[in-house]
């Protein structure tokens, strides 16, 4: 962590090393902290080996490409890329650390005054005299987007940690906060800095602090002024202590420290939690740059004599790193040096480094160059000057308790699902999904949107280019057309809304509305008949597709994003602050817009489900109709009905990436897969690109249950379960239902094996009674008994009777014509046939048995005749029943008596039952009862029945079915 040496406590300078010739010279480290990299008026860009108190400074690379004096030098974050501008017009871009040529990024006509990367290193931006700010592709040159605002030439870029906003100052002393994916201004401090030029030693640097909350800027009247990122607001000024106008700023890598330095030769380094001046340091040269190590506690300071230095141990040990978590402070050290208490202890942390008293002008060593003074600035002055309302991003401190308040975390911004940032290349998604893609390709002066459908075979599969000159920024893709919303673009270019349908029967079908000046479309949905667009006044309109305005209404928090799937429209606001650890909180509701009635498992707005410290980056529906989600960590969630509504894990991105530098880009859910796209994890690729076209891959849905033996087996259950839930929620879906009951049940049976497998019969039992299908249940009894567990085998026939007793019980079904598929049944481990499929009568209504025995002989059954549910049936009369001959009655030994026959259905087997002593009175009337409400065709099969177990057929002689029994009985 920097160059820190034992019992040293003070700052030292290296000597100066003359590097370039007198002029403005720029530094800058490279993202390991190796190399110092800087440019002068000579035309030179050098790569040296940081010089040190033991290692002296090495010139490992010098290049002379430019013609003219070098005017800007950034270093791209990814560490592979450096770049350089110059009065040549010219932006080169060079490979680190060999410093290769790489390509001349861009030109232009007038001379160029600063560069800077973007947090990922794929886009630069370059401005200087000409108008305009270029945001250019690191990838293929291509300008993105022209920046505009600036009415001079443009001195200083910075773009935020977070990629969304760019920060710039001009020659004449003005700040603009640029927005860019909507390439408009949204901040805007006019005449706040000082005026000149770069040239002239006005540097006028933007620098965002590392969390990007906050941007500081130098100031008009000597300060330094600390914007806050939400408000663009000054959150406060640091000011007093400078005496000329400050000319460039650094901010150290974890933010808790700030340099800065004056026309007057003069550094200071700030402590940002009291904001009080913590050092100072006198130069022999004005100076032209400042820089911090990354990851170091070392500043590198330029001047204009073409020289450099660094600035070895810029804080002092006792005090909190400027690279390390700025959290991790300790009270009790923090409180001594802001109170410079002089009654410290031995053992305090100051006096172990060497430190004999609270003076800071006596600490370390002399050791100092002619010139070149260090000392530490008075304590008691106060340098903050606080201008700001509560609420800013740091908070007030006081003189007697030191620390830290981590500023709000921001809120999410709205986002529309599948389009990309137009920051990587001229041409880019306004949105990617199942259906097509709507592309948009910068040209100049305008952009060209083009729509395309997948299915290239279906009528109107690509409509004509559109020439945009409304600067659309998203796009939603649906049957009916495409649909397009760009945001304001000053007080001329109102935020406006287009739509263009696939087909239509009548010419002027393509419309568009322009909204008022104080609002702005943030996100927007295409449903099967209504177009939803949310704003920035929190209120959601809702058009038909002729345009016709049919909705409007107040949405409870700042929008998020929509999706739309046929009639359903949800939006994804946020619920409140979020979270300190950065977790946002988000809420959805789901509306019918044809019913104007709010739909859902609970019918009310339900929190959305988000891992920690994750946003949303994804919302839409599935195949079915689901709402689904994914957020920044990589998960993805589906809401179900079951609990009441709840969001369900169907993918997690860290366990299906094969390395850390994958990234899933979601583009749709189907039933059993993940539509994606591989992107790279950050870089130019950490989203599609338009060329060449991106690949789709189909990853499994899958529930992360815990490993285990039948781990595969249940996360298959749970998911036919969340299947059949959703079908029986849907009318008219007998045969799906159907089938998915059979297919939950194969499920269970294999569980069931490993469970007999185990010797758990417990598990066994449980997954038995979960079973559906009659069959299903005899076949695990006849399973259970194969392998010899008589226990489980009864258990498992008392849920048979309880199923019977419960559908005994039950009311007929409503009549229904709608045929129903025979299924296989479920096969069984060490059965050679499966059981044979009940057939059924799909004309007729299912008939209820009025009479059903116990299998417990102590028990005594009742019975009740049931009316036929079919008007065309006539019930019979009773019939006695018929006599036995004598000589039946004496060739029938005295001590065994007659089995009685199970009727459980009138198309199942019939079935041997143990001996009533009531059977004989309770036959006729169940004869009458059946005999009721039974059709012919069903007449005959129960007397065929009856008829063979009069006969004294075994068991064994009626395995056939009903409908065999039929074929083979007389007709009556």
């Amino acid at each position: 962590m920097g160059l820190r040496k034992a019992g040293t406590s003070r700052p030292r300078l290296v000597d100066n090393v003359a590097a370039h010739a007198n002029g403005l010279t720029h530094i800058a480290w490279s993202t390991n902290g190796k190399h110092v990299l800087t440019g002068g008026c000579d035309g030179k860009v050098t790569i040296a080996v940081a010089p040190s108190k033991d290692v002296e400074a090495k010139t490992v690379c010098s290049i002379n490409d430019h013609e003219e004096p070098i005017t800007a030098l950034a270093v791209s974050p990814s560490g592979k890329h450096f770049a350089s501008a110059a009065e040549d017009h010219i932006v080169k871009l060079y490979s680190y650390p060999d410093g290769r040529f790489d390509s001349n990024v861009t030109r232009f006509a007038l001379p160029l005054r600063s560069l800077a990367f973007s947090a990922t290193g794929g886009t630069l931006a370059a401005g200087g005299d000409d108008e305009g700010i270029r945001l250019i592709s690191v990838a293929d040159a291509s300008i993105s987007q022209v920046l505009k605002g600036h009415r001079g030439s443009v001195s200083s870029l910075a773009f935020d940690p977070q990629h969304t906003l760019l920060g710039s100052s001009g020659s004449d002393g003005t700040i603009l906060v640029h927005d860019i994916e909507a390439a408009k201004v949204v901040h805007e401090l006019r005449e706040v800095a000082p005026k000149g030029k770069s040239e002239e030693g006005f540097g006028n640097t933007v620098g965002w602090h590392p969390d990007g909350k906050l941007m500081a800027v130098p100031g008009a009247e000597n300060q330094i002024l600390v914007i806050d990122r939400v408000s663009g607001e000054v959150a406060f000024s640091l000011s007093d202590i400078h005496t000329q106008a400050v000319a460039t700023l650094a901010w150290s890598p974890n933010g808790r420290y700030l340099a800065s330095a004056d026309r007057d030769q003069v550094v200071l380094i700030w402590d940002m939690a009291k904001r009080d001046v913590l050092g100072r340091y006198d130069h022999v040269a004005d100076i032209s740059g400042l820089a911090w190590r990354p990851g170091g506690n070392d500043l590198a300071v330029a001047d204009w004599g073409g020289n450099y230095g660094i600035w070895e141990s810029a804080i002092p040990f006792h005090l909190p790193s400027p690279c390390g978590s700025s959290e991790a402070v300790e009270p009790e050290v923090s409180l001594r040096f802001s109170m410079h208490d002089s009654d410290e202890d031995d053992n305090s942390p100051r006096n172990s480094q060497g430190t004999s008293s609270g003076d800071p002008e006596l600490d370390g060593d002399d050791e100092e160059a002619p010139g070149k003074e260090t000392r530490h600035a008075p304590p008691a002055k106060k340098a903050a000057k606080p201008v700001a309302k509560e609420g800013s991003a740091l908070a007030k401190e006081t003189r007697d308790e030191v620390r830290i308040v981590a500023a709000a975390v921001p809120m999410q911004p709205p986002f529309q699902s599948g389009g990309t940032s137009g920051n990587t290349s001229r041409r880019h998604f306004l949105v990617y999904n199942m259906l097509g893609c709507v592309t948009s390709q910068q040209e100049e002066g305008h952009a060209t949107v083009q729509v395309e459908f997948h299915d290239t075979s279906r009528a109107g599969s690509r409509l004509p280019a559109l020439t945009d000159f409304f600067g659309f920024t998203m796009a939603a893709l649906g049957d009916a057309g495409a649909l397009l919303a760009a945001p304001k673009r000053g007080g001329k270019s109102p935020s406006a809304l287009m739509f263009r349908p696939l087909s239509s029967w009548a010419p002027n079908a393509e419309w568009s509305v322009r909204l008022p000046e104080s609002e702005e479309v943030l996100a927007i949905a295409l449903g099967r008949s209504f177009i939803a667009a949310a704003t920035s006044l929190g209120v959601l309109r809702i058009f038909s597709l002729a345009g016709v305005q049919r909705f409007v209404a107040s949405l409870s928090g700042p929008v998020v994003s929509l999706a739309a799937h046929e009639s359903r429209l949800a939006v994804v606001t946020h619920a409140g602050a979020p979270l300190p650890d950065g977790s946002q909180v988000l809420e959805v509701a789901q509306w019918d817009i044809g019913s104007h009635a709010l739909c859902g498992p609970r019918g009310a707005p339900l929190r959305l489900a988000l891992s920690p410290k994750a946003t949303l980056t994804w919302l839409g529906f599935t195949e079915e109709g689901q709402l689904a989600t994914y957020d920044s960590q990589g998960m993805l969630r589906v809401l179900v009905e079951e609990m009441g509504g709840c969001w369900v894990p169907f993918f997690s991105s860290a366990s299906e990436r094969k390395s850390a530098s994958e990234r899933h880009w979601v583009v749709g859910v189907g039933d059993k897969d993940l539509y994606c796209i591989l992107c790279k994890a950050d870089g130019p690729d950490a989203q599609p690109q338009v060329t060449p076209r991106p690949v789709l891959r189909l990853l499994p849905l899958a529930l992360p249950l815990l490993p285990g033996d039948s781990a595969a087996l249940e996360e298959e259950g749970v998911r036919l379960t969340l299947q059949r839930a959703r079908a029986q929620a849907h009318p008219r879906r007998e045969e799906e239902i159907l089938g998915l009951e059979t297919a939950l049940d194969r499920n269970l049976v294999r569980q069931m094996a490993a469970a007999c497998a185990g010797d758990n019969a417990v598990r066994a039992l449980e997954l038995a009674s979960q079973l559906v299908l009659h069959k299903s249940l005899e076949g695990a009894r006849l399973y259970a008994s194969t392998l010899r567990m008589g226990a489980l085998a009864d258990r498992i026939s008392a849920l048979q009777q309880d199923q019977m007793d419960a559908e005994a019980s039950r009311p007929p079904p409503a009549y229904s014509t709608t045929p129903v598929p025979s299924v296989r049944p479920p096969s069984f481990p060490g059965t050679t046939t499966p059981l044979p499929a009940e057939p059924r009568e799909p004309q007729l209504p299912p008939v209820t048995p009025a009479f059903t025995p116990d299998l417990n002989p102590a028990s005594k059954p009742s019975f009740t005749p049931a009316p036929s549910s079919n008007p065309d049936v006539t019930p019979a009369k009773p019939q006695e029943p018929a006599a036995t001959k004598p000589s039946q009655q004496k060739e029938a030994p005295a001590t065994v008596s007659k089995p009685e026959l199970k009727i459980s259905s009138v198309f199942g087997v019939a079935k041997e039952m143990k001996p009533s002593p009531f059977a004989k009175k309770a036959a006729p009337a169940v004869k009458e009862s059946l005999m009721s409400s039974l059709s012919s065709a069903q007449k005959q099969q129960a007397v065929a029945a009856a008829a063979a177990a009069a006969g004294g057929l075994k068991r064994k002689g009626l395995q056939s079915s009903g409908m065999s029994n039929v074929a083979k009985a007389p007709r009556k």
